[in-house]
């Protein structure tokens, strides 16, 4: 398990921030959700940090396995008489469960130890923990995750799971979510990405036993990196480390998953009928993170966000525009393998879905017809070295930047070569790569109007 260590002694306060090479992108085929569950459970403690009866605990996850696996059963088959009956006695069970340890017990910890910044998120690429505590304190930190590490608590599993079920089911009916999953079916069948359009319903289909397999293939020390900001020394942090991580195995790295590579030929709109927005999105295939041109891409994005010239807020949502709205997503659904490049446009009551598509396809002519002049690419890296530098600034996103250069790039040389790349992205550079990315040719299309109309205005 890699620490990477940054001496800040300006404030007594120390960010702390795990990143665990292992997101929705790793769960296992036919069962999404083990990574948002897994996260979701470290609020609760480990084994014997928040629980009240480890070995009764042990005994009733398998019973409690087997009851749900028989409510999961009986309710695959609509209209079975035993459904109810195994749905009570399922809730009886998961209630029990719950009476094993405290609910949230790591988070009332942290709480009454005065942290802030608290954040736990699972991304299609990885899932990451984070917090800041006052200097005094950070030893709570080292205690609380080796423990939660080396003996995860599994008395919430199904509880979670069917809390995360109920969320997905309730997320999949909402027009963000059809229109992601049309963007992920479009680009990403055979890839990892493919995973993030799976159904609800393997949520269900999983037991505590096929959690536990995946978490010790994912979650091994050399899987992670913990990033460490603020007032407290490496000689420090070092000991504490070796107290309470050291017991931990190391383990193989984790062989990388193939990846299929993206190729999109001309395709019509594909139309999403639903209440809500309606929305026009173009996205066009773009390369990983670590790909060589992925820094013109970092370019390009500082380009439509910012330039006073191209900026595409301004040049797609005129007053005489079709769209109200744009929403840029530089690379949906995650960084590490190919994804997309989309430019959505929310539009007005009258605006025609013809008319958004000839705006976009104007713009984008304008950007790749000659290079982009001088001023703008100087605009452009001065934005983005001000973000940069931004991120630099307090200890929490300085540590997250710090972890995510290590488990992204490899080292925090390797990000810094990324920087140089991105500082080196020349005119021509930015016009060879809208060329060779961004034809119509290569594009998905995708049409979200209300239900009841058609495709049209």
């Amino acid at each position: 398990m890699r620490f990477v260590v940054w001496e800040r002694h300006q404030a007594p306060l120390v960010s702390f921030h795990m990143r665990i090479r292992a997101g929705r992108a790793d769960d296992p085929q036919g069962m999404a959700g083990i990574a948002t569950i897994l996260q979701r459970m470290f609020p609760h403690g480990s084994e014997s940090l928040g629980g009240r009866n480890p070995s009764l605990e042990k005994k009733a996850i398998q019973e409690i396995d087997e009851i749900t696996g028989a409510w999961d059963a009986a309710r695959a088959e609509r209209g079975s008489r035993e459904s109810f009956k195994q749905e009570v006695e399922a809730k009886i069970a998961l209630e029990r469960m719950a009476g094993y340890g405290h609910v949230n017990f790591f988070d009332r910890v942290l709480e009454e130890n005065l942290a802030a910044d608290i954040s736990y998120q699972t991304t299609a690429d990885d899932t990451s923990f984070a917090v800041t505590l006052p200097a005094s304190r950070a030893e709570i930190w080292f205690k609380m995750f080796g423990d939660w590490l080396r003996q995860p608590a599994w008395r919430r599993f199904q509880i979670e799971r069917y809390a995360l079920f109920k969320l997905r089911e309730s997320d999949d009916a909402t027009p963000e979510s059809q229109l992601d999953h049309a963007l992920l079916a479009s680009a990403f069948t055979g890839h990892p990405y493919e995973r993030l359009a799976a159904s609800p319903g393997e949520i269900v289909r999983m037991k505590s036993s096929d959690a536990q397999t995946w978490r010790n293939t994912h979650y091994r020390p050399s899987n992670i990196v913990t990033a460490i900001v603020g007032d407290v020394t490496v000689a420090e942090a070092r000991r504490l480390a070796e107290a309470y991580f050291g017991k931990l195995p190391k383990g193989a790295s984790i062989e990388e998953k193939s990846e299929e590579k993206i190729s999109i030929e001309a395709k019509p709109p594909v139309d999403i009928r639903f209440e809500g927005p309606r929305m026009l999105v173009a996205a066009w295939v773009r390369p990983p993170l670590t790909h060589p041109d992925s820094a013109a891409f970092e370019m390009l994005h500082a380009v439509m966000l910012r330039d006073p010239d191209l900026a595409a807020q301004r040049s797609l949502t005129g007053p005489k525009s079709p769209a109200a709205r744009l929403r840029i997503r530089p690379d949906f659904p995650g960084e590490r393998y190919q994804s997309l490049f989309s430019l959505e446009l929310f539009l007005r009551e009258n605006g025609r879905f013809e008319e958004a598509d000839k705006s976009i396809q104007a713009y984008l002519e304008k950007m790749t017809k000659d290079p982009l002049p001088a001023k703008t690419i100087l605009r452009a890296r001065r934005f983005f070295d001000a973000a940069v530098a931004g991120l630099f600034e307090a200890p929490p996103s300085s540590a997250a930047l710090l972890a995510r250069a290590e488990v992204e790039f490899g080292s925090m040389d390797a990000w810094r070569k990324q920087l140089s790349r991105v500082e080196a992205v020349s005119a021509e550079d930015l016009h060879q790569v809208m060329q060779r990315y961004f034809s119509p040719s290569k594009r998905i299309l995708i049409r979200l109007s209300r239900s009841g109309s058609g495709g049209g205005p």
